[in-house]
């Protein structure tokens, strides 16, 4: 895969920073990045990701595949992709 690719793929829920790993319920809602690390996305990437988000001093949430699927448009337009 290209680089945009895995990114986009890697972010496509990236939308707020958490320092930790949130909990398994839904993502904070304080959290402006988003990032998707479910089904499909490389965890070398993601795990990357994570490290130039926690570098940059961002507030972000990780999200996976059943908690991407329960949010709702509202929802997901709160976070920035």
């Amino acid at each position: 895969m290209d680089a945009n690719r895995i990114l986009v793929t890697a972010v496509v829920t990236v939308s707020t920073v958490l320092t930790a790993c949130g909990a398994r319920g839904q993502p904070s809602e304080s959290a402006a990045i988003l990032l998707f690390n479910g089904s499909g996305a490389s965890q070398g990437s993601v795990a990357a990701l994570e490290a130039i988000l926690t570098a940059s001093q961002l507030d972000y949430a990780t999200v996976d595949s059943p908690q991407m699927n329960r949010l709702d448009e509202p929802a997901l337009r709160r976070h920035r992709l």
